[in-house]
């Protein structure tokens, strides 16, 4: 376990000025996009081919902020497992000497009782997992093969109490 947490520390270093980076002209990219799409409603006719190029340019050459690398998670929903495999080159796993994982994928913690086991089990077995949904952080995220990996050595209450 140590050896991955140096690994992802490292990483975290190694990305951090280049993450600021990123962050500071999306910032200002976003800023420009909310100017120059402010200005479009209000412009002369002659005007707009000249705006709505400017906007297609920077839409077409966003700066992506990097995500750094994941190699294990531990509490964490359904949904996020996903969006941290697509993130993360579709490989992630789980590894806990408890078993909350349990009453997350049951519902129990996050979910009001609903079952979402689809992305654990879609992606243990390396099946594709296609979602879209609406919402702050749900965004959509497409897997083709991925591949995830449970490592838990939960009390056997933890085992008995999920049946």
């Amino acid at each position: 376990m140590a050896c991955r947490l140096e690994w992802e520390k490292k990483k975290a270093d190694d990305l951090k000025g280049v993450i600021k980076v990123a962050k500071n002209s999306k910032k200002l990219q976003d800023a420009r996009l909310k100017n120059l799409r402010a200005c479009y409603g209000k412009a002369k006719q002659i005007d707009l081919a000249q705006i709505e190029a400017e906007i297609n340019d920077i839409e077409d050459n966003r700066v992506q902020v990097p995500v750094i690398p994941r190699l294990w998670t531990q509490d964490v929903t359904s949904e996020k497992t996903g969006m941290r495999l697509s993130e993360n080159h579709e490989r992630l796993s789980n590894f806990s000497a408890e078993g909350g994982i349990f009453d997350i994928i049951s519902g129990g913690r996050y979910n009001n009782k609903v079952p979402n086991l689809d992305v654990y089990l879609q992606a243990h077995a390396g099946y594709s997992v296609r979602v879209d949904r609406a919402g702050r952080d749900r965004g959509s995220f497409f897997l083709d093969k991925p591949t995830f990996t449970f490592g838990l050595s939960p009390q056997p209450y933890d085992l008995k109490r999920c049946g």
